[in-house]
């Protein structure tokens, strides 16, 4: 599906990367070093377009291509353009909507290194919150793809509504 959308943006046929779907981290890492090959091979004569359905910065193997080429190539420019991530796609058909805090968990046990934070209008209290359950590396962004985004790794006394506070631990 994703190949038939770079297919109408591009105008020409766009190549078809095979990626496995396994829990082999060798097979992974072969797999993504090859691909991240490709696709700096190929931006050597232009600007190369990694296509993916969803958001690819969500639950998307091209989190792991974009942290390969970094390794690899890191004079390489990477940007990326938000999709429509599922949860968001979930929300939209859900007649409900959701308003409430919620877990995304992607089946697999083991401890929750990341929380996000939205409408973090209190970003300094909510750091030293989470500082005391043993997150320790804090971001907030703000108003983000607009002429007002700010992004701070300090964390200020007061936070804009249109704010995402990223924890890790």
């Amino acid at each position: 599906m994703a190949a038939e959308i770079v297919k109408n943006a591009c105008g020409r046929e766009p190549e078809i990367i095979k990626l496995p779907m396994t829990h082999d981290q060798n097979v992974l890492k072969k797999c993504w070093e090859e691909c991240a090959h490709t696709l700096v091979e190929d931006s050597r004569n232009g600007t190369v377009c990694f296509g993916s359905l969803g958001d690819p910065n969500f639950f998307s193997t091209f989190i792991h291509i974009r942290r390969t080429i970094r390794r690899l190539y890191p004079d390489v420019e990477i940007r990326t353009i938000p999709g429509i991530s599922s949860i968001t796609a979930f929300a939209s058909k859900n007649l409900n909507g959701i308003d409430c805090s919620f877990e995304v968990w992607n089946g697999v046990e083991e401890n929750k290194d990341v929380i996000i934070v939205l409408k973090a209008t209190k970003p300094r209290e909510i750091a030293n919150y989470l500082s005391k359950k043993g997150f320790k590396d804090f971001i907030l962004f703000e108003r983000l793809f607009t002429p007002h985004e700010r992004i701070h790794t300090e964390m200020p006394e007061k936070g804009d509504y249109f704010s995402i506070m990223l924890a890790k631990r």
